[in-house]
């Protein structure tokens, strides 16, 4: 069990401290409600974006930056977005947790980055994009994939990384309005992990973190209905040397308990050289240079997808369509064995004890339970919820999930 102590500042901020004495340093981890799916239709990519603009957001010297900062006091920090929240995690020694604990606050308390910033990482992040995804074999595919499993006025339409030419057309006030609208003390969490008192952490959260005023203003969300998901095909010729399938099924946000199971699907369908898939198309058949399965799980639409690249020229679209269905179809028809579920579990939750023996991954998992149940101590339930999952669980899972008049297929295609 992890020791959590949980309090909350008049502000709204929520703090979490989770003592560990075992090496002395600390992780700070500040967490915003607060991603791509809070974005609106030509104005994409500003989560992203936004992360990259927080670094910059500190006041100081002039030739003093963020990293600066941490880096002369012997620390590290890094920083991600994804479609429900954004997070900013810094590791320093016990010895400066206050300045760590000040970096974040200067963050949180006010907008000060310059123009000359949110211009030079405009162009980061355009290119950036043009790296990872434009100009990067089979990179589009998530792209297309959105575009056709979700209709236009839903969020998770468009990829995290938004669209280059609604990035580059981002303006200060854009990004002076995502500020004032998201990073505030009540759509947050801070939690200090690692070599700290309760009674210390507290101290620091009063000091540098009470004193930020609370936004009075509703914070605006976007509406999320079922209808909003779509199903089709999307096929795209690239220059790549294979044929590649995605498979993909709607299932609900990660805040229904039951998508637990969706893990255990995965697992076993995908889940490494032991998975069925792995067993039937690439060992049996050869006919897949790399398979695999997962649940990409999200606030309020989930998608579950199944994946192959051909293993030549030879091999079809259709082919490889044709061969994962006939998986698909067998584990619906058939569940999962009592043996394939305990392995699943097992490694589950090794994953989970594993992540949770290290302070960042405490801090990262508190703040995310924070975030959206409201309750830290819910990683220390995790390891019960993954051996509770029954076969019925995943069976009923299955059978409601992987249904072909549900299905999003999306195929890139060998020039």
């Amino acid at each position: 069990m992890i020791d959590l102590k949980t309090i909350t500042l008049q502000n709204g901020l929520r703090v979490v401290v989770a003592p560990n004495h075992k090496a002395p340093v600390v992780n700070v981890t500040v967490a915003y409600k607060v991603g791509s799916k809070d974005e609106r239709i030509g104005k994409t990519g500003l989560a992203h974006l936004f992360e990259h603009l927080m670094f910059d957001n500190i006041k100081g010297k002039k030739d003093l930056k963020f990293d600066v900062y941490l880096t002369e006091a012997g620390g590290e920090s890094n920083a991600y977005t994804t479609y429900d929240y954004t997070l900013y995690h810094l590791t320093v020694p016990s010895t400066h947790v206050e300045l760590g604990v000040w970096l974040e606050a200067q963050r949180m308390a006010e907008f000060v980055v310059p123009q000359r910033a949110l211009d030079t990482q405009i162009n980061v992040v355009s290119e950036e994009i043009l790296q990872t995804v434009k100009n990067q074999p089979y990179g589009s595919w998530r792209e297309l994939q959105a575009a056709t499993a979700y209709s236009p006025d839903c969020p998770y339409n468009w990829e995290v990384h938004g669209s280059r030419e609604d990035v580059q057309g981002v303006s200060y006030q854009d990004a002076l309005a995502w500020y004032q609208g998201y990073y505030r003390p009540d759509n947050a969490v801070l939690v200090l992990a690692g070599d700290i008192t309760v009674q210390k952490a507290t101290e620091l959260a009063e000091q540098y973190f009470a004193p930020i005023q609370h936004n009075n203003n509703n914070i605006q969300r976007n509406t999320f209905v079922t209808a909003q998901r779509k199903t089709g095909h999307v096929t795209e010729q690239q220059n790549v040397p294979h044929n590649a399938v995605f498979l993909s099924f709607h299932f609900d946000g990660f805040t229904n308990e039951q998508t637990l199971a969706a893990d255990v699907l995965a697992m076993t369908l995908g889940g490494g050289r032991s998975s069925r898939l792995f067993k039937k198309l690439m060992f049996e058949k050869q006919m897949v240079l790399d398979i695999g399965c997962y649940a990409d799980k999200r606030e309020h639409h989930s998608l579950l997808t199944a994946y192959a690249f051909a293993a030549n020229e030879s091999i079809t679209c259709d082919m490889l369509a044709d061969a994962l269905t006939e998986e698909l179809q067998d584990i619906v028809t058939n569940g999962v064995t009592e043996q394939e579920l305990r392995k699943c579990q097992n490694k589950l939750r090794t994953s989970v004890a594993y992540e949770l023996q290290h302070c960042t991954g405490v801090a990262e998992a508190a703040a995310q339970s924070v975030l959206f149940y409201n309750d830290a101590e819910r990683i220390n339930t995790l390891l019960n919820k993954y051996a509770s999952i029954t076969i019925d669980d995943v069976r009923a899972f299955t059978q409601q999930t992987l249904q072909l008049d549900s299905l999003i297929r999306t195929d890139i295609i060998a020039a």
